[in-house]
């Protein structure tokens, strides 16, 4: 009882807060009263507080397992370790959304603190914009879901997690995701203020920084999800096209144009008025990586789609949501109309650094709407309908394949308009697609064009990325005139390339199922796998697990003996553990599906992954490319160059 008072009462007082620090920000900005700002900005630190001490009572509740609580009966047990008692706070519906509201609270405090010192103009409307979404979030934890609400007759033990979800990535692969998610808030209420106020100042360098870290950890959360589906499930893949996974990169591919259009933009040193900075579309960008932060919240709790992820439950949460979506599209299209600026946009030559950025964000928003209109149909339509993930594998790809020259010839094309031969010159490099494409026709047991052109192209860029890196690394070291070039976006270059150049190999891997006895072979590609036997194993929660031994060879020569599990749960639900042999070839991956009752017979799933190493190596590129841009200094970005210098300049 303690526990729910607490709780329920801090999340009582934290939407009033929350309110009145929008009321008191606003009414601040408006009149001109620093003092005023700083009493919304300590509204916000007494919503963070307040959120702070809900999060920890309810955490507290599911590790010490008080069952009068309704969301602890549903998602801990007494068959589960502290950890994943833990995890089940964003294992459902109200605990995950108590943890998105503490996190938007402390990303709406460090922007509150943050433009404080950078841009004080702004400070009171971007604190006012963020304090009234908190509160709708804070109004439903309140109103509809409620994360303490209590049992008439607290329950003997709960539900807890699923067997799958009891998995190291539980513990990390949600938050990851949801700071992500939430951090896309920020460079949004900044844009608004930018319209709203019409301050002068450059708000795009303090939103870039901040759509810098929610794009990297929204990368993370993404690239661990899709591991721990691989590692976990034991299908041969790890990115499905599921409702929720597409509602994850919408935002970020929204987030990185964002980024892309930040750079030219920041780059113009005439007018730094909002409105001319935001002449390049940087606004509307900010506006729809939120907005499709929104729409993916909408589609995981409202149960419109079918997935693994949803929280069928909550129609009510997702009815709100939907609202606040659509109040938000409003809202910003009309500041947007009212705010646009007359001035003439700035021509922009196409074989020039800013031509490759607008093509690439063509590229970037033509992939969001395919995929947005794959994503959405089903829900428009009505109707039973299931888009597969061959639409989006056929409208991506060649999107795909833009995007890999954009980022390989971008950066190497400078500020200005190149001669035939300078051109010859600095794209030379891109003469490595070819080895890469013959190597891949030699290695690969796959002969179709796409998969060939993709790794052929992502050799290329690659090519051209490093030797833009080295290009100025010699102008960083020579000590010229200008500001020395950054080089720390071209490593989330390189990462993308090495990671589309996985992809492509994956594509072509092989899948073989069948039923063996001890004794028998299976041969898949160049390996054979010999069942030696099948033996039962403890369950982790009291249910039926057995392992088999598989003997894995290659041409005669023994490589190792996989041991995949399967599990059946008390509930009944069936789980794969599956084994892996990884190298940076080929994955060989082993599923045992089911156990017969005698005889040791079993059905295993055999699936050779060409490459897949390269998928999450690119991952780790593309995050580190990320995360080292977002902490370069914002000063040096701003220095002005001089003209033959800024060629060397590059995007993110």
């Amino acid at each position: 009882m303690g526990l729910t008072a607490l709780g329920g009462g801090a999340l009582a007082l934290a939407v009033a807060g929350a309110v009145a620090s929008a009321a008191v920000s606003w009414d601040g900005q408006r009149r001109g009263r620093p003092a005023a700002v700083a009493w919304g900005r300590r509204g916000l630190a007494a919503v963070f507080l307040l959120a702070t001490v809900a999060l920890v009572a309810l955490a507290w509740a599911l590790v010490g397992q008080d069952y009068s609580l309704v969301y602890v009966a549903d998602h801990a047990s007494r068959d589960t370790t502290w950890p994943y008692r833990l995890a089940g706070l964003w294992g459902g519906m109200s605990g995950s959304l108590l943890l998105w509201t503490w996190m938007l609270a402390g990303w709406a405090l460090l922007a509150s603190r943050t433009m404080r010192r950078r841009l004080p103009a702004l400070a009171g409307a971007t604190q006012a914009v963020l304090a009234v979404e908190a509160s709708v979030f804070l109004g439903l934890l309140v109103t509809v879901s409620r994360p303490f609400a209590t049992l008439a007759v607290p329950a003997i033990d709960g539900g807890g997690l699923t067997p799958i979800l009891r998995h190291p990535a539980m513990l990390y692969h949600p938050p990851l995701l949801y700071s992500g998610y939430v951090g896309l808030a920020v460079p949004a209420a900044v844009a608004v203020a930018a319209l709203a106020i019409r301050a002068a100042g450059d708000w795009l360098a303090v939103a870039r920084r901040f759509m810098l870290a929610s794009v990297t950890l929204l990368a993370v959360g993404m690239a661990t999800g899709a591991h721990w589906a691989y590692v976990e499930l034991g299908w041969g893949g790890y990115w499905a096209w599921d409702p929720v996974e597409n509602g994850a990169l919408l935002p970020w591919l929204a987030g990185i144009a964002f980024v892309h259009s930040a750079v030219v933009g920041g780059r113009r040193p005439a007018d730094p008025s909002p409105s001319a900075a935001g002449a390049n579309g940087t606004h509307g960008l900010a506006f729809l990586a939120f907005g499709l932060s929104l729409l993916g919240a909408f589609l995981t709790r409202s149960g419109v789609t079918a997935s693994v992820h949803t929280f069928a439950e909550a129609r009510a949460v997702g009815r709100v949501l939907l609202a606040t979506l659509a109040v938000t599209a409003v809202a910003l299209a009309f500041l947007g109309l009212r705010r646009r600026s007359r001035a003439p946009r700035a021509t922009v030559a196409a074989l020039t650094q800013a031509g490759a950025v607008r093509v690439n964000n063509a590229l970037l928003l033509a992939t969001i709407v395919a995929v947005g209109y794959g994503l959405l149909y089903p829900v428009l339509a009505g109707d039973d309908l299931v888009v597969t993930g061959r639409y989006f594998a056929l409208v991506t790809a060649p999107l795909a394949l833009g995007v890999l020259a954009a980022i390989g010839v971008g950066p190497r094309l400078g500020g200005r308009p190149r001669s035939k031969a300078e051109l010859r010159a600095v794209l030379g490099p891109a003469r490595w697609g070819i080895v890469a494409l013959v190597a891949a026709a030699v290695v690969l047991h796959d002969r179709r064009p796409l998969p060939l052109a993709m790794i052929g192209l992502a050799g290329a860029a690659a090519a051209l990325t490093v030797a833009e890196w080295r290009t100025r690394r010699r102008v960083r070291h020579s000590g010229r005139a200008g500001p020395a070039p950054g080089t720390a976006g071209l490593l989330a270059h390189l990462g993308v390339a090495v990671l589309l150049a996985g992809v492509a190999g994956t594509a072509t891997g092989t899948h073989r199922t069948a039923s063996l006895v001890p004794g028998q072979s299976i041969a898949v590609r160049d390996y054979t796998l010999r069942l030696d036997g099948v033996v039962p194993v403890p369950a982790p929660d009291g249910g039926r697990a057995a392992r088999a031994d598989l003997t894995v060879e290659r041409k005669g020569r023994r490589l190792a003996t996989l041991r995949p599990v399967a599990l059946v749960a008390r509930s009944g639900a069936r789980v794969s553990a599956t084994a892996l042999r990884s190298t940076p070839r080929e994955d060989l991956q082993v599923a045992l599906r089911t156990v017969s009752g005698g005889g040791g017979a079993v059905v295993v799933e055999v699936i050779v992954v060409p490459m897949a190493q390269w998928v999450w190596w690119g991952a780790v590129l593309m995050a580190a490319g990320l995360a080292a841009t977002a902490t370069t200094s914002a000063t040096a970005r701003r220095r002005r160059v001089t003209p033959d210098r800024a060629e060397s300049r590059a995007g993110p």
